[in-house]
């Protein structure tokens, strides 16, 4: 067997045993499940450390019964990461809710629709934390993909805005990260748990911007979707959809104390599926071959700039895919949201012209 398949099978095979509602032993982290009967519908991970919440009760009403928002205009709120996919549509979402945002951002900033404060940040650099947290009430964490140590450099940043004020952080985590706490996503999130603060997890599915982004140049380049997914479905989901619910969930404050959402598209795809919409929304045959690890680690060397790293994560998550462990569809968006989320063939007719220059 392969190191990067030991790799993989290792993380499978730990957050396996812990996602038995802390059942089993060696997941002392977690305490007994509390909603026991509700464990086949929910993710093991959102019903063994997490306390019922009054959001998740109004979730579990339905798709017609909604709850009235309670914006909170009188709040700062930091985004981190607010030039990403997740980050700029949540800082125009908050503004458009006429809630002051300052957009933290590292490297060239995005153009976003409201005029808003930006402001330099970076968590390996202490000196922009002051500044950064300075007068905010509300944050909005998201993990640099190259920061994987984030006890020496996320924990210590939450930490300084937690003591400058902030009172609700919300984390920007993966689906299924409750039942792994080797992902640095999940040491996140439980550093925040451990804190004085109202906190909120929002683990989203498969992000339809990856094929944008990470998966374009397979699709210019050679008209394929190069990824080792086998045949497994995706919940895909657009980013612009979790930076809205976000932007509600940050705006309402600590009405969503305590809470998981895990956003999700309106349906399950395989990659033939994607293949075939890309296909139909291009007007040229886009393929879908089932590339092997090694074949879609040798085309991300070559025609991409993303390190190694990334690359064997970006492994394990399409593994997951091929095992099944990544098709789940939630009613998240709706019910934050009130409306539907978009579409996959939404998505791709909104940015065709990236796979067409």
């Amino acid at each position: 067997m392969s190191v990067m398949r030991q790799g993989i099978c290792r993380i499978l095979g730990e957050g396996r045993r812990r996602s038995q509602c802390g059942e089993e032993k060696g997941a002392s982290d977690v305490p007994a499940c509390s909603m026991r009967g509700s464990c086949e519908m929910l993710d093991a991970a959102r019903c063994v450390s997490i306390p019922p919440c009054r959001v998740r009760g109004k979730r579990k009403r339905g798709r017609t019964e909604r709850y009235q928002h309670t914006i909170m205009p009188d709040r700062l709120i930091v985004v981190t990461g607010a030039n990403g996919n997740v980050g700029a549509p949540l800082v125009d979402a908050l503004a458009e809710q006429g809630i002051s945002v300052r957009a933290a951002i590292h490297g060239a900033e995005s153009a976003f629709t409201a005029d808003v404060e930006t402001v330099h940040f970076d968590f390996t650099d202490r000196q922009t934390w002051t500044p950064g947290f300075r007068d905010a009430q509300g944050l909005f964490v998201l993990r640099p993909p190259h920061l994987s140590n984030v006890e020496t450099t996320i924990h210590p940043a939450l930490d300084a805005a937690i003591a400058a004020g902030v009172g609700h952080v919300v984390t920007l985590s993966v689906m299924g990260a409750g039942a792994n706490p080797f992902l640095p996503h999940r040491r996140i999130e439980k550093h925040v748990e451990s804190q004085p603060v109202a906190w909120t997890h929002v683990r989203p599915g498969f992000y339809m911007q990856n094929l944008s982004g990470t998966h374009r140049a397979g699709i210019c380049k050679h008209d394929e979707i190069i990824v080792p997914a086998g045949e497994g479905r995706a919940n895909w989901v657009d980013t612009r959809d979790i930076g809205e619910l976000a932007a509600m969930v940050l705006a309402e404050g600590a009405e969503h104390d305590k809470c998981i959402y895990e956003p999700t598209g309106p349906e399950a795809l395989t990659y033939h599926a994607v293949a075939g919409i890309l296909s139909d929304v291009l007007d040229r045959k886009i393929q879908y071959d089932r590339p092997g690890l090694w074949r879609y680690v040798q085309h991300m060397r070559r025609d991409t700039n993303f390190d190694l790293g990334f690359i064997l994560f970006t492994c394990l998550l399409h593994t997951l895919v091929r095992l099944g462990r990544s098709s789940r569809v939630t009613d998240d968006v709706e019910t934050v949201l009130g409306r539907s989320p978009r579409s996959l063939r939404d998505f791709a007719e909104d940015y065709a012209d990236v796979w067409r220059s």
